[in-house]
């Protein structure tokens, strides 16, 4: 492990440590020099919850680590860190809100249970092959073992109705069976947002 990896998994350690204690200890602790949750002194209560508070602000004021730390414990770790609240998390970050809208629209097509996984994907030109910088593609496909032909169209009649680009459709039917499965892949054109391996090195 690269030293600066280790940094950062102390860094995440301490931070994660911190929080099951404010967590755990939060409200629980009497005041003075009592004794606070699971019998653990208040005043030791009090430092942990300070350790912690100190962790999270020099992990938010310092703007290399901030970038090392998503990387290394998600985005979504560092919001919840910051307070933002999950639904707060999905209007700021398209490809949850496209896999939110995704997963209700397979269940109002009657798949309760839809199999959606995403992925985020460059787009470049078709002349000249160069990276478009301003956009990019989140990319949804959805997984369907146990279906029927009707649900599956109307599935598709509503990926078609919400304009969104359907990239490929792999159907397969059981003999002597109304059962079917499917494998749909959906793309929504999204303004950038992501910065993989290819957009970093086309912006340093």
């Amino acid at each position: 492990m690269k030293q600066s990896e280790k940094v950062l998994m102390g860094i995440t350690i301490v931070a994660v440590a911190g929080y099951l204690l404010f967590t755990a200890f939060g409200d629980s602790e009497s005041s003075g020099s009592g004794v606070g949750f699971f019998g653990v002194p208040s005043a030791e209560v009090e430092q942990a919850r300070s350790a912690y508070d100190r962790t999270v602000a020099s992990v938010a004021e310092s703007p290399r680590i901030v970038r090392q730390f998503t990387q290394l414990a998600g985005e979504d770790a560092m919001r919840s860190l910051k307070g933002q609240s999950t639904r707060d998390l999905t209007q700021s970050r398209p490809d949850l809100e496209f896999t939110s809208a995704v997963a209700d629209w397979c269940r109002e097509a009657g798949f309760p249970a839809p199999d959606v996984s995403k992925r985020i994907q460059d787009i470049r030109t078709r002349r000249g092959n160069q990276l478009v910088l301003d956009y990019q593609l989140v990319v949804v496909t959805v997984n369907i073992r146990d279906g029927d032909l009707t649900r599956i169209s109307q599935l598709l009649k509503t990926f078609e109705q919400k304009g969104l680009i359907i990239q490929e459709v792999d159907l397969a039917a059981v003999r002597d069976s109304e059962r079917m499965s499917a494998m749909i892949v959906v793309a929504k054109l999204v303004d950038y947002f992501y910065p993989t391996r290819e957009q970093k090195q086309a912006r340093s």
